[in-house]
């Protein structure tokens, strides 16, 4: 194994990273950047890592999932954290000759708790053969899964406690 430093300093396991290879075979890292509350992508090139800022809207790229398709487009679902319960999931999108990265919201969340037993990994994102994303995202009560169908999210709930709760507390 080689160990590289990608130059962000110290960052909370919690919060998730997100690792895919471009077309090429370069690898990709995603992850929420505690130093401005940021979503960053950091991308490995001849000369090292270079590091971009995807979203810098409030408390934003938590709990990130990237996907790079064949074509080399970055699609990333992450969270924006509103409150200590509650947040948006968020998706982004670009191309690899775009300089703007495309934002969408996808759907809130609002039973969430933060910490050691809390929040953890709550967006999953896949393409479909035509491309579009797939996005599962959860809190402590429901699982959501959003289709983008080219013009807006169609979204379904997959499972939702019947006592309010997903998470179980094993002893």
């Amino acid at each position: 194994w080689t160990v590289e430093q990608i130059g962000t300093g110290p960052i909370t396991y919690k919060y998730a990273t997100s690792v895919a290879t471009d077309p090429q075979g370069n690898p990709h890292i995603t992850y929420y950047d505690q130093r401005g509350d940021d979503l960053a992508l950091a991308s490995r090139t001849d000369s090292g890592w270079d590091i971009a800022t995807v979203d810098d809207e409030g408390s934003t790229g938590l709990f990130s999932y990237l996907v790079i398709d064949a074509d080399g487009r970055y699609h990333i679902a992450y969270f924006k954290k509103e409150s200590n319960t509650s947040g948006t999931v968020m998706y982004a999108t670009r191309g690899p000759s775009e300089a703007d990265w495309e934002i969408r919201e996808v759907g809130k969340l609002d039973s969430l708790s933060f910490g050691f037993i809390g929040a953890r990994n709550i967006t999953s994102l896949a393409l479909d053969s035509a491309g579009n994303p797939w996005i599962a995202y959860t809190d402590e009560k429901i699982v959501n899964l959003a289709l983008w169908d080219g013009s807006g999210w169609q979204t379904s709930t997959v499972a939702e406690s019947s006592d309010g709760s997903l998470v179980q507390e094993h002893e």
